[in-house]
């Protein structure tokens, strides 16, 4: 009987295997794993700096500060222009508070770090507000030594209606 043997990165690989809970965060370390991603020079983050990386960016989004917020974007990010005319379409209608929920580091992908998140997201204007739930897929992509968001897939298009509708009714 062979017995298997694993290196540094692929026991890391297993342990984020045990500890997602996300079937997208299974999904994608499976897929890193397989290809053995890791052989990028990137260095491979800890859960609580991409976490952090995140949260201060809802957290700036919270309390009005545009600049600060899309500060945790990747300069080259070929979604930082829409997103900033995003947010701030979004702060100018409502007072926004985002809850993480849940997070987990899924793996590496080509220089890139793979993030899931669940998140709560309260939407407020006046005395009515809008409440929604979502699931995230974050790309994060170090830059000047640290990690920014490259990218973000959520499951459901309901902030895009929201942030493409005029007002709150």
């Amino acid at each position: 009987m062979r017995q298997l043997r694993f290196n540094k990165t692929e026991i890391a690989t297993i342990r984020i295997l045990n500890t997602c809970t996300s079937n997208v965060g299974l999904l994608l370390a499976l897929i890193v794993w397989g290809g053995n991603a890791y052989s990028s020079p990137t260095p491979i983050p800890t859960t609580g700096v991409l976490q952090q990386v995140i949260v201060d960016h809802y957290y700036a989004i919270g309390e009005n500060r545009l600049d600060e917020a899309m500060s945790y974007y990747h300069s080259q990010s070929p979604e930082i222009v829409q997103t900033s005319e995003d947010v701030e379409f979004g702060l100018s209608q409502f007072l926004q508070r985002t809850t993480t929920l849940n997070f987990c580091y899924t793996g590496q992908i080509d220089g890139f770090s793979i993030a899931t998140a669940k998140h709560r997201i309260l939407m407020i204007s006046g005395v009515k507000f809008i409440e929604i739930f979502v699931d995230v897929v974050y790309q994060l992509r170090m830059e000047q030594g640290s990690w920014k968001i490259w990218t973000r897939r959520d499951n459901s298009n309901g902030i895009g209606k929201l942030l493409n509708c005029k007002s709150l009714k």
